[in-house]
């Protein structure tokens, strides 16, 4: 069930907006029901996100005031457009599923890119299997 990208995302699995979400729809199923399926359930956390936002799935224009970066800030060398990085851009959906989570959970809490490697640094080696 390997992805593919061809013909402008048509019949892959990626869920781009040319396409149906079905294919993406059985990726995330099939790779969820591996996981279950496994001895190492029990100490697994699927997170399933996307590179995309707006569109389809947000409503809510960005208004939480973010922490600006140092040294990123708006006078960096690295900063060309001199973006202060004081707001947060719009939401990108994610579904977490883990059997350390309660059924039905929707968290409304704020997150950004780097809370995946975040939570996975959290956890030691010497805790996983």
């Amino acid at each position: 069930m390997g992805g593919r990208v061809l013909n402008h995302y048509r019949g892959g699995n990626s869920q781009h907006p040319l396409d149906g979400v079905s294919g993406g729809e059985q990726l995330i199923k099939a790779t969820y029901e591996s996981i279950r399926a496994s001895r190492l359930w029990e100490q697994s956390l699927l997170i399933v996100t996307w590179d995309e936002h707006g569109g389809f799935y947000d409503h809510v224009c960005p208004t939480e005031e973010a922490k600006i970066p140092d040294p990123d800030d708006e006078n960096s060398e690295y900063n060309d457009s001199k973006f202060k990085f004081d707001v947060y851009g719009p939401r990108v959906p994610a579904v977490v599923v883990s059997p350390w989570i309660k059924k039905n959970v929707i968290d409304s809490r704020l997150y950004d890119h780097a809370s995946i490697p975040a939570t996975v640094e959290s956890f030691s080696a010497t805790s996983l299997p």
